[in-house]
């Protein structure tokens, strides 16, 4: 017996399943998250979905080939390739291993995930490598504004910055 195809349709009766929401709202949730996801890919953005894996675009360059009709060498043009990385807990469910994150069943509820909130400089257009993160957003903000004291001592903290890095601040 074949596998079975998980579908867009699967999806969002899975959603209209476990979350309540009516069977066109969830419809509409599962196509704007995938739409989200290949808008991304599109521009060229890496996606990564905690304890699911990340999908990554890779450029090939030219390389020789074969027509496996005629033997004969072809060029195979240079593009981008999507990659698909499955996360360390992703590949424990697939081995059946038991790992310290239980999931069971279709029940969202089992997993047990701690969302940690991160933030670069670069993400408010300050030219810094420098990145935090914590499971709080009043952490990252405390973490923020020590480094802002320390390295960027001259930009001023606006109510209007304060805002913008706020709204920078992404959900890991």
């Amino acid at each position: 017996m074949a596998p079975k195809t998980v579908t867009r349709a699967l999806l969002g009766e899975a959603v209209y399943q476990e979350v309540g929401l009516s069977r066109s709202d969830s419809a509409a949730l599962v196509e704007s998250v995938l739409k989200e996801v290949s808008d991304a890919l599109a521009l060229g953005e890496q996606v990564k979905i905690s304890t699911f894996g990340s999908f990554i675009l890779r450029e090939k360059e030219q390389r020789p080939g074969r027509n496996p009709k005629t033997g004969e060498e072809a060029p195979i043009l240079a593009g981008k390739v999507l990659v698909f990385r499955a996360s360390p807990v992703l590949k424990d469910r697939i081995n059946g291993s038991k790992s310290s994150k239980s999931v069971s069943g279709n029940h969202c509820k089992d997993l047990e995930v701690t969302m940690t909130k991160s933030y670069t400089c670069r993400d408010v257009g300050v030219d810094c490598d420098w990145k935090t993160s914590a499971e709080t957003e009043d952490e990252v903000m405390a973490a923020i504004q020590t480094h802002a004291a320390q390295v960027h001592p001259t930009i001023e903290l606006t109510p209007e910055l304060v805002e913008a890095v706020r709204a920078a601040i992404k959900d890991e």
